[in-house]
């Protein structure tokens, strides 16, 4: 485990014919956080030791990526020109910014972030060259009135990853 990293940073690696096609990293992002300063904010973050681990792994890879983690980072606070829903009063983001979204962008691999969090959000857009996107809310034990679905990504034969929004009522 990384120390002082939280539980559950991992990568999956995806092959195509037997050779390595694209990566998945997927990082515990922490949680709701019992004391903690307005600046700071409420709920975890991701550790240093979280971004060394993400930078040595990046930069080794010799294919793109994307990350999977459940509290949006700080740069999805501004979001510009996006796409789908933005319903909560605000973005709920990670507590402080410990640099992930910096080596992202440094390295160049990582095409995409993915997140939860806030049941009310759904949209996606492009910063610095990386697509910031909520998932749908998908379950029904959890607040939100928007209709139940998922964000689907596709990765093509060139590498190119793109991503939309599915409906339940869209799914025959």
């Amino acid at each position: 485990m990384i120390e002082a990293g939280g539980y559950g940073n991992f990568v999956i690696e995806f092959t195509k014919n037997e050779h390595l096609f694209y990566k998945a990293y997927f990082m515990d992002s922490h949680s709701e956080r019992d004391s903690y300063t307005e600046e700071e904010g409420e709920y975890g973050y991701l550790s240093t030791s979280q971004v060394e681990w993400y930078e040595n792994h990046v930069s080794q890879d010799t294919v793109d990526s994307v990350i999977f983690m459940h509290v949006p980072l700080r740069q999805y606070m501004n979001p510009i020109n996006y796409n789908h829903s933005f319903e909560e009063d605000k973005v709920y983001p990670q507590g402080v910014d410990t640099g992930l979204f910096d080596r992202m962008v440094q390295y160049g691999k990582t095409k995409g972030v993915f997140v939860g969090h806030d049941h009310l959000n759904d949209f996606d857009y492009l910063l610095e060259g990386i697509l910031l996107a909520y998932g749908r809310i998908s379950g029904y034990n959890a607040y939100g009135y928007f209709e139940r679905g998922g964000r689907i990504i596709w990765v093509n034969s060139s590498h190119q990853m793109t991503s939309d929004i599915l409906l339940i009522s869209e799914v025959s």
